[in-house]
């Protein structure tokens, strides 16, 4: 399967050629404008403003063609370039005041765009993928992508752990989906790392991190700023300690220094520090109740193995 990469890098460079950029009117989704407001304003970085221009330019929103202009050293993005990207944002200005701006960048070597060819298959791609502690790792065929965190693999809907994306019928609902079809289309093949701390799932969806083409659809969900982190499980979520989940709000939930009495957790009780046996401990000798169980669960508190132990 050949697929066409498109490769951005903010290096300074020389060269013989300058490109010429060309927009499709009206087909330009809203989340860019989202992300180029937000990059005028300083607020998101140029490394992730580029992604949605990679997302222009391989969904040939954007063509790119060469010219015969030289190019030059520019070090830096001229705020005026900002400034034109943030009257774009705002409606002030049309399509193709901003991709004149997007033509400058490119013209003088502070975006660099490199087309090569990947002829590795995505089967190939997605092999060397380990998935983390003792959930169930999947590996399957994407039949659909539901909305922004959702995807259906084979006959299993898998949610997105610690990512969550708009509502469909919600503002930026429609643009996370689209991107994560974008990156991972019906047909592809995808690996799925359960969450070790929500194998009980949500709402009959498998919860875990999804990897297609090489790619991470959590992180990158969250790092293209159409979704957010769900704080909510950063203090149970397998995944919390990711430089991912840690860079997009889990920063304040650290990994505590092992200790001579944490030493002596065991890990078949991820929620909290239950002791090993010996001795051998009953439900009526800790305070913990409807926490997750993981076999071989030495001390028989899911004594009807639903992955809960203690219930009241």
């Amino acid at each position: 399967m050949k697929k066409e990469i498109v490769i951005f890098s903010l290096i300074i460079v020389g060269g013989s050629f300058g490109f010429t950029a060309l927009a499709q009117e009206n087909l330009i989704p809203d989340w860019i404008k989202n992300n180029a407001g937000w990059w005028a304003d300083g607020q998101l970085p140029d490394s992730e403003f580029l992604k949605g221009i990679q997302y222009l330019i391989n969904e040939k929103i954007i063509t790119i063609e060469a010219t015969s202009k030289e190019t030059s050293n520019q070090q830096s993005v001229p705020q005026w370039v900002k400034d034109t990207a943030g009257w774009w944002a705002s409606g002030i200005l049309p399509d193709k005041d901003f991709v004149n701006g997007l033509t400058w960048l490119i013209e003088n070597g502070i975006i660099v765009v490199e087309q090569t060819v990947n002829e590795i298959e995505t089967e190939e791609k997605i092999s060397d993928v380990n998935c983390l502690g003792n959930a169930r790792c999947i590996s399957g065929t994407v039949v659909k992508i539901v909305d922004g965190d959702t995807i259906q693999v084979d006959d299993v809907a898998v949610r997105f752990a610690l990512a969550s994306a708009p509502e469909l019928r919600g503002y930026g609902g429609v643009e996370s989906r689209d991107f994560i079809q974008t990156l991972c289309p019906a047909g592809s093949q995808v690996i799925v790392d359960e969450d070790d701390s929500q194998t009980k799932g949500s709402y009959g969806r498998l919860v875990g991190v999804v990897y297609c083409n090489e790619i991470n659809l959590n992180k990158e969900l969250l790092d293209i700023g159409l979704g957010h982190l769900s704080v909510q499980f950063c203090d149970s979520s397998e995944f919390r300690y990711t430089d991912w989940a840690q860079k997009h709000g889990c920063e304040s939930y650290t990994e505590p220094e092992p200790t001579s009495t944490q030493s002596q957790c065991d890990p078949s009780y991820p929620d909290f520090c239950i002791p090993q046996p010996p001795p051998d401990l009953d439900c009526g000798d800790i305070p913990q109740k409807n926490f997750t169980v993981l076999q071989p669960d030495p001390h028989r508190f899911d004594v009807d193995k639903d992955g809960i132990g203690c219930e009241s």
